[in-house]
Formats: structure tokens, C-alpha cells, sequence
């Protein structure tokens, strides 16, 4: 009975609980240990091959669709009548020189627009037996060449496998770069299996270093090795460039992926003796594979110190455990009584005499973590929406008191002890937002906020926030009046803009202030210098007592400047016109008014121009209208306003002119003699309208009206029926008629002929010369 009553005392409780719990922790870690490295693998599985999937789609994208893509561009141009690259196809070498020059260019500026993955591009032309490629210019086969062909003899035996393996290519001798390793794409041209109809081949080099970075950027560990293979098991690139020419199609792994389907998949094997992670996925439409290799123990390695550092702690635990057990097991329960009763009442539990104490204690330590871990994240979720809240309640006079800024700082962190602040407004184009979508935009503005904090040392204080889609505001604090810091900072925001994004940035800078809660004046003040922008495009920074003291000026521009400009409008004499409109401009700029009132006088000066229209009888809709609306809906400053109203009274005087007489009789005349005499040239309205001295809209406009057809229309016919006349009284061939009339191609010059007559100009000349004969058989017979 007396053992039976030591063995229910709390002390053997304890000892022996504390024994099973470590009998019990030691199974669970075993089979935690076996349960978790299996649900190990096949997480690094998964990741891996979504890193796979994406990279695979890279390759596809940034590879793959670029060299077809370059391929298309080359044998398609829809901005010509013709194809420059496919000429010599076609064409013979003689007399064609100066196209040589103009491929080679073509060919260079292709590859130097994908010059990060494009190392040149080479087009065969199998009847002229030459090559013209864009680092070496042209090499003439029927003579020694000192390039690389090595693709062409391929494409020759292959012609429908476009890709050709990685290579080592020796530099031209055009070329002062060293020696690189090569992928190729090759493409018959046209396409198609037949040898006698191919005239030629086109050939992308691509260079592997940037397929081998993008492995390498991609690369899951220090020992982990990407692979890129072809069907054959031959390497395009890997991860390794010293390993790139090593074969890898003999090895087990390898021979295993490419007799493998098309879906993905990943399988653990030894490799050169190695326990590694083998995944990989398909490319189908270049028939490759993609392959990680990673030994197991990468992934382990991290953990290692870690599951050695905890298997030391709990021998220790074990044996300390045992030991104070037995010496302060009585000791310790009554404390542990008392925090029990404790944790009870501060968590809500009720009286529960028999629940195990270390339970209790445990759930109340539970509780308080996940208290104090939300808390935490709340606090850091809403940091940014602090420093927003700070900010704004700072330039607009929220934040009045000492108390509540010091309490918005405690919360984020901070301690302002600078002595000048300032108000800094930061305004992005609106044009060069608009080519970023919605999130691209929000993204480009937190990147440029993100930049402007990071500008922020010892020195100063930077904070900033978005205020709409085109406006940042930040707030600077100096440890003393430096304005010309201020300016340097701005002036540094503005080329990141504009040399990470393309976007063009001016920024206004409020007067100092001695306390942030003054920041509300400085900000007040770079808002009204923004309005200055307008009118002083060619500044980026904003600032200083002159163009505040124009902000609060009273001073008018003389109503002298208006009536002048009325006066010169009616006399249509242009000089006098621009002069005044210059004269107004540079009131804007350099006089003493306020930025409202220039803009006021902007509106009277278009408003001068409007009477002027209605006076003369011309409907202001006639005028403003298609392109000079849209010039005048972005007009961005002063000096675009000028070059549309110029443009705008320029159009309206032509009018008058017009129809002041039989002017446009005249100009029509003119027109379409020029038209006739230079009917082989290039013709485009705008160069016609210079010749007539009118705007091309314009003349399009009046051509249209006089002739009854547009003037593109008017060429082609005429181009057709001095074509139709050649065919008909010389021996021409089809290809020099399209080239006396005009035609840059005889394929286009075919088929507009064809529509006018119905035939083909062969068949035009044939029908002729059978009727000529069928009236001289006639007279014969006559006879």
C-alpha cells in the first residue's frame, strides 16, 4: 500500500510522464523523419518541375518563337510591296548591287534589335550561289569563303529539321570577336520538302550563352545542373559551360528521358554515383527535352546543422530531465499550481481540477503567440498605409499636434530630428503612362517611391506616396536648409524615371519649412509651381521665390496682344501672325502673370480664332476636325499650342485662297502633271503637297473632290494605263515595265494590272496581237 501511495504522488506522475512523453517523442520523430523526407521529395518534385514549366515556356517564348518568328519577318514584310531579303531568290546579281548593301542592313538591324540571344542571321541563295549574311556581308560561293557553312550542308541532307546542334564557330574575318558556341535554326525557303523547289536557305544563329544563362538563372542549387537536349540526346545548352560538349546521350538517365513520352515526370536516380533528383519536361515543337539534376543531399544540406543541433539538445533534455525530476519535482508543482490557476483566469478556463497543469500552461502560451504573432502582421500589413495616412495628414494639415506625429512615427518606426523639410511633387507624363497597363503603371510607381526612400541616409529623411496616377509626393527633411540638395535629388528621381522606364518626370519643390507640421505651406507651393509646367516645358525641376511671386501676381497681359492677332488674322498675313503668336508665347514664359491667367488668355487667343472662322464663313468643325482635334486634344505645352494654331491658320488661309479663284483647277493640273512625268518615281501625298505647297490633309481632301477618286487610286491607275501602253508597243519584259511604272514588285504590279484588265499583262499582249492578226487575215482574204 505504501509503494502503491508513492507511485500516485505527483512526483511519480511527473517522473513517469516524463518518460513516456520521451518514449513517445522519440517514435514520433522517427516516423516524422521517414514520413517527411518522402513528402519531402515530392514537394521538391513539384517545384521543380513548375520551375521546369516556366523555363521550358522562356526557352519556348524567348528561343524557339523569336528564331520562327525572325524567320517570317524576313520572307514577310507587310510595310512594303515587296520582300528586300527574298530578291535575289528571284533576281540575279547584275545590276542589283546596291540591294546587296540594303539586305546586309536589314539583316544587321534585325539582329541588333535581338542582339541579347541573335548572334547574326545568313540567307543562301541557291541560284546566285551566294550568301549574305549580316556580320559578314556577302561571301560568293564559287570562291574560297572564310565563314562558317557548316549550317548550309546540314540544311542540305535535313532540310525539314530546322535545328542544328551547338556548336564552336570560328569568327569571320570581318569580325574582331572571339570564337562562340552556336545554336542554329534553319528553314528552306519556300518551305517545303521538295529540293527543286527550294531556292534557298535562311539560318538564325542563336548564341547559347543566353540560353545557358537563362539555365543558370533557373538553377535550383550550388551542385544542381540544367541540361537543354536535343531528340537525340545531343546537348544545346546546359547550365555547366565547360561541360557543354561532354556526351550525355550514352547514360542511363538520359537514354530513360528521351525514350520517355511527352508529359513530364522526375524520377530519383544515381548519377556517377551520386543519389540525385532527375526532372524534366517535354519542348514539343523543337522536339527537346529540359533536365534538372540535383543530388539529394542539396536539399538536405541546409537542415543538417539543425537535426544535429536538436538530436544534441534532446540527449541533453533527456538526461537533465531525469535528473532534476528527481530533485525538484515537489519544488516545482506548487509554482506550477499557481501559474495553472492563473492561466486559467486569464484565458477563460474554467475550474478544471483533474486537466492536466502542463496542458493548461501549454494552451495559454498558445494563445498568447497567436495574440501577439496577429498583432505583429497587422502592424507590418498596414505599415504602408500608416506612412500613407502620415503623409497626407502632414500636406494637408491633419496632423496638428507634436503628440499624434510623434505617435504615427513610434508606429512605423521613426525619429525625425532634422531641422529643414520640404515638399517635394513628383508628375509622370501622362503620355508615357498610358503605354503601361493598369498593374504595369501601379507597379512603376511603387518601384520609382521605393527608389526615392532608398535615396534617404544619415543626412536626410525620405518619405513618398502615391496622390493619383500621375503624381508622387515626397516629403524630404534635411539636417539644415539645402535647397540645392533638394534640387539634386529631384534631378536624380527623374533620370531613374526616364532611364529605367522611359518616362518623362518634373518635379516642384515647396520652400522650407522649420517643422513638418508646416509641411502643408511647402506642399501648397509645389502645386502651384506644377502649373508652371505648361508654359516652361523645357525645365524638369520647379522652384524658387520668382515663380511663386508670378503665382500671387495680379498683372494682366495687355487685351493690346488679342486685338493685334484679330487684326493680323483678317489681313492673312502669315509673318504677322506667327510673330504675334511667338510675341504671346513668350509673355507666358518670361512675364510676370500668374499661370491661371495665361491660361485664361490661351482660351481667348483660340476663342479670337474661332470669330475669325464664323466671319469668314468657315464652319470651326470644318477645320477642327480629324487630325489637328487629336493635336490639339494632346497638346502637352505652350509650344505645342503654338505649332497647332499655326498649323490650324494655316489650313484656314488655304481655304481662302482656294476659293478665292481657280486656284484648285490649277493645283489639280499640277498634280497630275507631275504625277505623268515621274511616273516611275516614288509618289506619296505628302510629297505632292510640298510641291503644291499645301498640307497633305488638305490636298487629299481637294484631290478627292476634283478628280472623284482618292489620290493613291489616281496613281495605280495611271501607273496601269502607261503600263498597258508598254506592253502593247515594246518588247519589255513584265519585270522592266513594273519598274518603269513604278512597281517595286512584279508580283504586285501582276495583280493590279489584272484587276483593271480583267487578264494578266501576258495575256493582254497575247489577245492583241491575235486580233492585229485577225484584221491582217481579213484584208488578205479581201483581197
Amino acid at each position: 500500500m505504501r509503494i502503491m501511495g508513492r507511485l500516485g504522488t505527483v512526483f511519480f506522475k511527473l517522473v513517469l510522464s516524463y518518460v513516456v512523453l520521451i518514449a513517445i517523442t522519440l517514435a514520433v520523430g522517427v516516423i516524422s523523419y521517414f514520413y517527411f523526407s518522402s513528402s519531402f521529395n515530392e514537394q521538391v518534385e513539384k517545384v521543380n518541375q513548375r520551375i521546369l514549366s516556366h523555363l521550358s515556356q522562356t526557352i519556348e517564348d524567348d528561343v524557339i518563337v523569336l528564331a520562327e518568328k525572325s524567320y517570317l519577318s524576313i520572307i514577310t514584310d507587310e510595310k512594303q510591296g515587296s520582300v528586300l531579303p527574298l530578291f535575289f531568290f528571284d533576281h540575279p546579281i547584275a545590276g542589283n548591287h546596291t540591294k546587296i548593301s540594303e539586305i546586309h542592313q536589314q539583316l544587321k538591324a534585325m539582329v541588333a534589335s535581338n542582339s541579347a540571344i541573335i548572334d547574326s542571321i545568313g540567307i543562301y541563295y541557291k541560284n546566285n550561289q551566294i550568301v549574305i549574311a549580316s556580320d559578314s556581308g556577302i561571301s560568293y560561293l564559287d570562291q574560297p569563303v572564310t565563314i562558317n557553312l557548316d549550317w548550309l550542308e546540314r540544311a542540305r541532307k535535313t532540310a525539314l529539321l530546322p535545328w542544328a546542334e551547338t556548336r564552336t564557330v570560328q569568327p569571320s574575318i570581318y569580325s574582331d570577336s572571339s570564337a562562340s558556341d552556336i545554336l542554329t535554326f534553319v528553314r528552306p525557303y519556300p518551305y517545303t520538302s521538295d529540293e527543286s523547289r527550294i531556292k534557298g536557305y535562311i539560318a538564325i544563329h542563336l548564341k547559347e550563352e543566353a540560353i545557358s544563362k537563362l539555365l543558370r538563372s533557373n538553377n535550383p542549387g550550388d551542385k544542381s545542373e540544367m541540361l537543354l537536349l536535343a531528340a537525340d540526346g545531343r546537348t544545346i545548352s546546359r547550365s555547366v559551360p565547360e561541360k557543354l560538349y561532354e556526351s550525355e546521350a550514352d547514360k542511363p538517365h538520359i537514354r530513360a528521358i528521351l525514350q520517355a513520352g511527352d508529359a513530364p515526370d522526375g524520377f530519383i536516380e544515381a548519377v556517377e554515383d551520386v543519389k540525385t533528383m532527375v526532372s524534366y519536361i517535354k519542348i514539343p515543337s523543337a522536339r527537346w527535352s529540359l533536365v534538372s539534376l540535383t543530388p539529394v543531399d542539396e536539399f538536405y544540406k541546409n537542415t543538417v546543422p539543425v537535426r544535429n543541433t536538436l538530436i544534441v539538445i534532446c540527449v541533453i533534455a533527456i538526461a537533465a530531465g531525469l535528473f532534476i525530476s528527481n530533485m525538484f519535482t515537489r519544488n516545482m508543482y506548487r509554482p506550477l499550481k499557481q501559474i495553472t490557476h492563473t492561466a486559467r483566469q486569464l484565458f477563460g478556463a474554467g475550474p478544471l481540477p483533474h486537466e492536466n497543469e502542463y496542458k493548461v500552461i501549454g494552451h495559454a502560451i498558445d494563445s498568447l503567440s497567436v495574440k501577439v504573432t496577429e498583432l505583429e502582421q497587422t502592424l507590418h500589413a498596414n505599415l504602408p498605409l500608416i506612412k500613407h495616412n502620415l503623409v497626407l495628414g502632414l500636406l494637408h494639415r491633419k496632423i496638428r499636434t507634436e503628440e499624434e506625429l510623434g505617435a504615427r512615427l513610434d508606429m512605423l518606426g521613426m525619429q525625425w530630428t532634422q531641422e529643414a523639410y520640404y515638399a517635394v511633387t513628383f508628375k509622370l507624363e501622362a503620355a508615357d503612362m498610358e503605354h503601361f497597363p493598369l498593374d504595369k503603371s501601379q507597379f512603376v510607381k511603387y518601384n520609382i517611391i521605393e527608389h526615392i526612400e532608398r535615396l534617404g541616409d544619415a543626412e536626410r529623411m525620405l518619405l513618398a506616396i502615391e496622390l493619383s496616377e500621375q503624381e508622387i509626393y515626397a516629403i524630404v527633411g534635411c539636417k539644415a536648409h539645402d535647397m540645392n540638395a533638394v534640387i539634386a535629388l529631384a534631378e536624380e528621381v527623374a533620370d531613374y524615371a526616364s532611364s529605367s522606364f522611359a518616362i518623362k518626370t518634373v518635379a516642384a519643390i515647396g520652400s522650407m519649412v522649420d517643422s513638418p507640421l508646416d509641411l502643408h505651406l511647402s506642399v501648397k507651393e509645389a502645386v502651384a509651381l506644377l502649373k508652371y509646367v505648361f508654359f516652361l516645358p523645357g525645365q524638369r525641376i520647379y522652384y524658387g521665390i520668382k515663380l511663386l511671386h508670378r503665382e500671387f501676381s495680379e498683372e494682366e497681359m495687355p487685351e493690346e496682344v488679342l486685338e493685334r492677332f484679330a487684326a493680323s488674322l483678317r489681313s492673312g498675313k502669315r509673318e504677322q501672325i506667327q510673330d504675334i503668336v511667338a510675341e504671346f508665347v513668350r509673355l507666358t514664359q518670361t512675364g510676370g502673370y500668374s499661370a491661371d491667367h495665361c491660361h485664361q488668355r490661351w482660351r481667348e487667343l483660340t476663342g479670337v480664332y474661332r470669330t475669325f472662322l464664323k466671319d469668314i464663313h468657315i464652319p470651326p468643325d470644318t477645320i477642327l476636325c480629324g487630325e489637328l482635334l487629336e493635336q490639339f486634344k494632346n497638346i502637352r505645352d505652350i509650344a505645342g499650342f503654338e505649332q497647332w494654331l499655326l498649323q490650324a491658320i494655316d489650313t484656314a488661309l488655304e481655304m481662302v485662297e482656294l476659293r478665292s479663284g481657280n486656284r484648285t483647277n490649277d493645283i489639280i493640273e499640277r498634280v497630275k502633271k507631275y504625277i505623268q512625268a515621274h511616273i516611275r518615281s516614288p509618289l506619296s501625298l505628302d510629297l505632292l503637297a510640298h510641291h503644291v505647297s499645301l498640307s497633305p490633309r488638305y490636298l487629299s481632301r481637294v484631290f478627292k473632290d476634283e478628280v472623284g477618286m482618292n489620290f493613291t487610286d489616281f496613281v495605280t491607275n495611271q501607273r496601269i494605263d502607261k503600263a498597258s501602253e508598254l506592253i502593247l508597243t515594246t518588247d519589255l519584259t513584265v519585270e522592266q515595265i513594273a519598274d518603269q511604272v513604278g512597281f517595286n514588285s512584279s508580283a504586285y504590279f501582276i495583280k493590279k494590272f489584272k484587276e483593271s484588265y480583267g487578264v494578266t499583262p501576258k495575256t493582254y499582249k497575247h489577245n492583241y496581237m491575235l486580233s492585229v492578226e485577225g484584221k491582217s487575215d481579213g484584208k488578205l482574204e479581201a483581197n
